[in-house]
């Protein structure tokens, strides 16, 4: 309703009379103008110029004839309460009766019926109530009425019928029910019909090609059910048809591809069978195919990818499988493919890289798999949504490059790689959802650059590191639940509160363990700056261990260690570090002594097959860099090479497509240094 509604404010003319001479106004007039002024709160209008303070010809939206009379009265928009009062219908010379967009209430006066001269009655976007008077059927100038979008109940009078010069009828958007009164098929120059989003029930009346003027049928939105009339598509100057949100049955009719004048057809939300009828092409007009919603089955036919003129193709929501055609890389002006809620299978085919001036695309939730390759050349995309599907391999890099690119929504399917290539460079992104792949890495600091992003979902990942989000002006819902994130992660970008943030559960992190001849240490490394440590052994608390670090005496019996961390400054959120086995006895637990500058830890796990975490400790803040060499010097990959806070941090090694062997790695930081080996096994 809100586009019909910017549509109708585009295309309403401002409805305005000659010019009126500088004559004086019928005092009956008068009277009636100054009764309506006061019933619509005239001392509150947005515009009331001149009203009741100087001569009737200057008010602000009244036009007179030059007898003085009343000819038009235009107020569009222009803050008007109260109700229309009956004295209205006194201005016999009244042509123009125009006051859309404005607060009136309770309902239109029958009076207006005496309104003999009027040719325009538009009264839409109100809160107009009650029944459509049946007088008004008697108004045999009315070329407009205009009811659009109020709050009328009750049937549509079939008195209606009766208005033989009647062009635009715009009854959309109320309550009315009961069924279209076949009377409404005398309506000899309608040319616009627009009945949708009511209560309507029954069927479409038969006979609808006796309306041989009218281009646009809207009749959609309403209870009407039963087959389509086969008649319909007889209706010779139809272009614009919706249907959609009925309860029609049957297949779609065949007869539909009849309609060469066809330009917008919606059908959706309702309850056909059967296929896509494959003769759609024989529609050389079509812009616009609207089926989604419906129970429609079997593949697409390739033949949907030679209609030349189609722009809107939307076919979600149905029962289709099968390929996605390549013939719909034809459709070279296609703006918008909507194909979401199907059982389509396979992958994208690369025709749709010829789809230059796509804007919109939704496939989500369907079976489709494979990489995306086919539309990463699409400069024009502004909308991309391919949630719950089957695809594949690394996230690609060139989505941050495509520079309309508004809303990515990759969710649910099996991407790997990091979502650090989607925010190197300053990007367009509104919307980014990235949950429920298979993503680790990091979130960059470059994503502070992505200034529109309003919404990120980056949840049941694998993601490490997440940056400081508080900076970015318009965003307000994260979720990055369910990774590896830590309270040094996200502790920063709670600074600003958002309307939803949700970080709660997070992976357990590692327990890293180092021993003497007579201690065993255990240590965590979680970052934050408010933190409550509880350590167990065998799942049974250890009294007094609330520290970071867990020094023990050794012994010979082996139990399983692990802690519980908590954070009074993100609430909700407890991180527990994996069990590890170790011959310690907590009866002998010590405090932790004091360290003053930097402390590093042995890796863990060592050995390793996939990743190994280093983890170390600095008492300032200080430039930090750990390389890993092989086991003849040579260096094998920079893991970190910049400034670190005061505190503790853990930094992944991923050996998993390393060759099995001996590796070293080097920690400086400042002026301190640490060295330790691990080994990578097959």
């Amino acid at each position: 309703m809100e586009q019909r509604t910017a549509e109708r404010l585009a295309e309403a003319r401002t409805v305005f009379g000659p010019a009126s001479a500088k004559v004086a106004a019928n005092e009956a007039d008068s009277l009636v103008l100054a009764a309506f002024f006061r019933a619509t709160g005239g001392t509150d209008w947005v515009d009331n110029s001149r009203w009741l303070s100087g001569p009737v010809a200057d008010w602000f939206g009244v036009t007179l004839d030059a007898a003085g009379r009343v000819t038009h009265l235009v107020l569009r928009e222009n803050g008007l309460v109260g109700s229309l009062p009956d004295t209205l219908g006194q201005l016999a010379a009244l042509e123009v009766l125009h006051v859309p967009g404005n607060g009136l209430s309770r309902a239109i006066p029958a009076s207006l019926a005496r309104l003999a001269m009027l040719k325009e009655l538009s009264l839409w976007g109100n809160r107009l109530t009650g029944a459509i008077p049946p007088e008004l059927g008697g108004l045999s100038e009315l070329e407009q009425l205009l009811l659009y979008n109020n709050a009328l109940a009750g049937p549509i009078p079939p008195e209606l019928g009766r208005l033989q010069s009647l062009r635009r009828l715009w009854l959309d958007f109320n309550r009315l029910f009961g069924q279209i009164p076949p009377q409404l098929l005398d309506l000899a120059e309608l040319t616009e019909f627009f009945v949708d989003g009511n209560n309507l029930s029954g069927s479409l009346p038969e006979g609808l090609p006796r309306l041989e003027k009218v281009i646009s049928f809207f009749a959609g939105g309403n209870q009407i059910e039963g087959p389509v009339p086969v008649d319909l598509w007889q209706m010779p100057a139809l272009e614009n048809l919706s249907l959609a949100g009925n309860r029609h049955t049957g297949p779609v009719p065949e007869e539909m591809t009849d309609a060469a004048g066809l330009t917008r057809v919606l059908l959706s939300g309702n309850r056909f069978t059967g296929n896509v009828p494959a003769e759609v092409p024989r529609l050389r007009s079509l812009t616009t195919l609207d089926l989604s919603g419906n129970l429609l089955a079997g593949p697409i036919p390739e033949s949907v990818g030679f209609v030349e003129n189609l722009k809107f193709l939307n076919l979600s929501g149905n029962n289709l499988d099968g390929e996605i055609p390549s013939s719909l890389g034809n459709l070279a002006i296609l703006v918008e493919l909507d194909l979401a809620d199907n059982q389509l299978e396979g992958a994208l085919p690369g025709s749709l890289g010829r789809l230059s001036r796509m804007e919109r695309i939704d496939l989500s939730r369907n079976r489709l798999s494979g990489e995306l390759g086919a539309l990463l050349g699409l400069q024009r995309l502004r909308q991309v949504r391919l949630r719950g599907n089957r695809f594949s391999g690394e996230l690609p890099a060139a989505f941050a490059f495509m520079p309309a690119l508004e809303v990515l929504d990759l969710g649910d399917n099996a991407l790997e790689g990091s979502p650090e290539v989607l925010f190197g460079r300053r990007t367009s992104f509104a919307h980014v959802a990235l949950d429920g792949n298979a993503l680790g890495g990091t979130l960059p600091q470059t994503i502070t650059l992505s200034s529109r992003l309003r919404t990120l979902r980056v949840q049941h990942n694998d993601i490490e590191d997440l940056p400081d989000l508080s900076g970015l002006p318009l965003l307000d819902s994260v979720n990055a639940a369910r990774n590896r994130l830590t309270f040094e992660d996200i502790e920063p970008s709670l600074a600003r509160p958002m309307a939803e943030f949700l970080y709660a559960p997070q992976d357990s992190v590692d327990t890293f363990l180092s021993r003497t001849d007579t201690h065993v240490r255990f240590h965590v490394a979680v970052g934050g700056s408010a933190n409550m440590y509880r350590w167990f052994r065998n799942g049974e608390l250890v009294q007094g261990a609330t520290e970071q670090d867990l020094v023990i005496e050794r012994s010979s019996d082996v139990a399983a260690y692990h802690c519980e961390i908590t954070s009074s400054l993100v609430p909700g959120l407890v991180i527990a570090s994996h069990p590890v086995d170790s011959d310690a006895d907590p009866t002998g637990v010590e405090a932790l002594p004091e360290v003053a500058g930097f402390a590093a830890h042995p890796n863990y796990p060592n050995p390793f097959a996939g990743h190994t975490t280093i983890a170390f400790r600095t008492a300032n803040r200080t430039r930090v860099t750990i390389t890993v060499y092989d086991a003849l010097g040579r260096v094998v990959q920079v893991l970190q090479d910049g400034l670190l806070g005061p505190g503790s941090h853990a930094v992944r090694f991923d050996g998993s497509a390393m060759p099995a062997g001996l590796y070293l790695y080097r920690i400086v930081a400042g002026e301190s240094e640490a060295k330790g080996s691990m080994v990578i096994y097959r």
